[in-house]
């Protein structure tokens, strides 16, 4: 629980794109147990399992301080609304996490069995990934980062992945999509510079016990990666406590919740970008 935890966000207002489920769910609701006011953002075919994010939300007390935005993260004018909709709610946005994106599963075997080639893929759909993993977060950003900057502070957390599955065999487009967000993420960090304004980026550490992991492929799911990883080092990452950490990677597996937060932090995270 993060009542276990001393961060605290009261105040702060914080958008999580792709909240409905899996680590969106997660941190959405660390972020609001935490204290902050946090907008549940997803696509309206998954409005129902946002609202349940709001019920859980309820459970633990954090109701009034979480609410559902219907909006594509990829397109400017929703983006834009949706922003001016969160800050009539709870005031001027803090943070933004661009969790939303698109993975392997509708391109077959993820993790059992023969990957498609590159050259196989459907263009539509490889282009439609490009667009979600990579055009999404930048038109969040591009909408949100603004108003930060104004305001002399705020935080950017992007969700990108290993390493080695930016560069595993059949991974296209998903790798790829996710090595240019791993990009962003230190070209952004850099232009925001003394702005007031960091950008970081938060990996599992490993596949992850979500939708985009078949329960057909691994019908075990505690082999995986939990979504309840994310929830120390989002809160950590959207705290006072981070101030000054900006163009790093931080690996959710690898971080101690019961470490102190600073030690925690230290021990899970590395440069953003690319070694060498």
């Amino acid at each position: 629980m993060i009542a276990t935890m001393p961060t605290r966000l009261d105040g702060k207002t914080v958008i999580v794109t792709g909240a409905a489920r899996g680590l969106g769910r997660a941190m959405a609701l660390a972020l609001a147990e935490a204290g902050a006011n946090v907008a549940v953002l997803d696509l309206p075919a998954s409005a129902a399992e946002a609202q349940s994010v709001v019920a859980a939300a309820e459970s633990v007390g954090a109701r009034d301080r979480i609410c559902v935005v219907i909006a594509d993260a990829t397109v400017d004018d929703q983006v834009r609304r949706a922003a001016d909709e969160v800050e009539e709610r709870f005031g001027p946005i803090y943070g933004l996490v661009n969790n939303a994106a698109r993975g392997m599963q509708d391109f077959g075997p993820v993790q059992v069995g023969p990957r498609k080639r590159f050259y196989e893929a459907p263009p539509a759909l490889w282009r439609d990934v490009i667009h979600t993993n990579v055009n999404g977060p930048f038109t969040m950003a591009r909408w949100i980062a603004p108003r930060l900057v104004a305001n002399g502070r705020g935080r950017i957390v992007n969700l990108v992945t290993s390493f080695r599955t930016m560069q595993a065999q059949g991974f296209s487009p998903y790798g790829p999509s996710k090595a240019a967000l791993e990009a962003a993420t230190v070209i952004w960090a850099k232009d925001l510079e003394g702005l007031g304004v960091t950008v970081n980026a938060l990996l599992p550490g490993g596949a992850a016990n979500t939708r985009m992991i078949p329960q057909g492929e691994i019908p075990d799911r505690s082999q995986l990666v939990q979504p309840e990883a994310m929830r120390a080092p989002i809160v950590w990452l959207m705290s006072e406590e981070s101030n000054g950490v900006t163009g790093s990677r931080f690996i959710a597996q690898l971080w101690d919740p019961a470490a102190d937060p600073k030690v925690a932090a230290v021990k899970s995270s590395a440069p953003a970008g690319f070694p060498g």
